[in-house]
Order: structure tokens, then C-alpha cells, then sequence
């Protein structure tokens, strides 16, 4: 059914034909037309809110291009290959439901979300109880899981810029809290290891870090817990075959 010209409509068709919109296919009243009318009702059916938005297949609307079809799947793939949202019992009105189901980058905000859950608590405990800011410390727990690594190996291990941890080096090595050692072997090799300090630092909070996480684990059953471990690790390992850095050319044709 199409739906009535109003402003709303006039102004996205005027969007879609800006100088700033590099796709021209989107420039019709085709466009507005598949728009839909989402309306949300609090309980007494009373309007609260209104607006526009596309329909979930948006390839199938745009055309098949190559950046229509990319963001179909992941936005087939954030809902779990469903029609509607999963049966999570949260209503339309939640601010977390368009970030849930109607976000083409499920994953990384999914991750994110998840990692702030956790840093944001842990990591302000630490800062408070050791004066540690959070490079620092993933330098110390780096080593309290893998003693003996050179700061590029802590890099590699923990995914942090390797300025940044070698600021953080340098920091927790004033405090006494590791030892840098030549590599006999090889003068340019420099091993960091913790010093008792270290350890018990690491040791003081290393309860509080586990109970925090085995809370945010407390949804899933055991099965699903080993299922997502099996994944992400798949993940992580994977990264190293990742694109570094963004290639906005490769960005750019995709959406001519």
C-alpha cells in the first residue's frame, strides 16, 4: 500500500537525491514509498512515538549491488537468520532493540557492549585499588598467564598498540612491579618477567575479576558456554588474517 505524501517523505527523497548520496538508485519515490510506518503504543495503546524506517530486507529493495547484498546478510545474521527479532522479551521500546536487531554491525557492537560490561567495573576496581590503569595491568596479567614474554609478544597476545605498552612497560617496571632481562642469547631480546610484587598484585584482584565474569556467564548453560569459548576462540585466532587497517578505496567502490 503506498503511503501518503507528507514532509517526512519529501525530505527523504530529497536526501536520496544529495550531492552526498553516492548511490543515485535510491533517488526515486520507489524509495519513500517502501518506507514503513512504525508506530510504538505504551500499554494503554496510547501513540508515543513514530517514525519511518525501512523495511528488514533492505537488499531486496535497493537492488543487488554488492554493498545491498552485504548489509541483507548481516542484517539477516543479527537476527539470527529470523524474520522478526528473537524471543529475548524486549520490547520495541528499548533503546538496546534497534542496536539488537537492526544493526548491520551485530557483532562488533555486541562485543563491545559485552567487553564495557565487563572493563568498566573490573578496571575502575583496579585503578582504585593498585593505581593501575588498564594497559598496565594487561601488561602484569599478560605475564602472570605467560611469564618470560617480550613486549612484542604481550602485543601480540593482548591486541593493545604496542606505544601504548610500551608506556605501560615502563610504568609498572618503576613500580617493581616486573624485571626487563637481556636475552643472553640475543642482545636485542629483552624478557619481562613479574616480580613478587607483580604476582601479589595481580593475585589481589584476580577473585573479584573471575566472580565478575562468571555473573556475566550466568544466562547461558553449560552447553551454550562451551559453544561460544569454541567460537570466539575460532575468532581470535583468526585475527591474524584481518585487514589491519580500513581500506576506504575498497569502501568507497562498493558503494558506486
Amino acid at each position: 500500500m503506498r503511503i501518503p505524501e507528507n514532509s517526512i517523505l519529501r525530505d527523504v527523497r530529497d536526501w536520496c537525491r544529495a550531492p552526498a548520496c553516492r548511490n543515485a538508485a535510491w533517488a526515486s519515490n520507489k524509495t519513500a514509498r517502501y518506507l514503513q510506518l512504525s508506530s510504538i503504543r505504551n500499554k494503554n495503546m496510547r501513540l508515543t512515538q513514530q517514525k519511518f524506517q525501512l523495511p528488514f530486507r533492505l537488499g531486496l529493495i535497493q537492488g543487488r549491488g554488492h554493498m545491498d547484498r552485504l548489509l541483507s546478510t548481516a542484517l539477516h545474521e543479527a537476527r539470527a537468520g529470523r524474520e522478526t527479532p528473537g524471543p529475548q522479551h524486549l520490547p520495541q521500546d528499548d533503546p538496546l532493540f534497534p542496536k539488537l536487531w537492526d544493526n548491520p554491525c551485530w557483532l562488533s557492537f555486541r562485543l563491545n557492549f559485552l567487553a564495557l560490561q565487563f572493563n568498566n567495573p573490573v578496571y575502575g576496581r583496579i585503578q582504585q585499588q593498585l593505581g593501575l590503569l588498564r594497559p598496565e595491568f594487561v601488561v602484569l596479567w599478560s605475564l602472570y598467564l605467560g611469564d618470560g614474554l617480550t613486549l612484542t609478544e604481550v602485543v601480540r597476545s593482548s591486541n593493545f598498540p604496542k606505544n601504548t605498552l610500551s608506556r605501560a612497560v615502563n610504568k609498572v617496571a618503576t613500580l617493581g612491579l616486573i624485571d626487563r632481562e637481556i636475552d643472553p642469547s640475543d642482545q636485542r631480546r629483552v624478557t619481562l618477567t613479574l616480580t613478587e610484587k607483580g604476582r601479589a598484585a595481580v593475585v589481589s584482584v584476580k577473585e573479584l575479576m573471575l566472580e565478575h565474569e562468571r555473573a556475566m556467564l550466568e544466562c547461558l548453560s553449560p552447553a551454550e558456554r562451551l559453544t561460544l569459548s569454541d567460537l570466539l576462540t575460532k575468532m581470535v585466532v583468526a585475527t591474524g588474517s584481518w585487514p589491519r587497517d580500513l581500506d576506504m578505496t575498497a569502501a568507497e567502490a562498493a558503494t558506486d
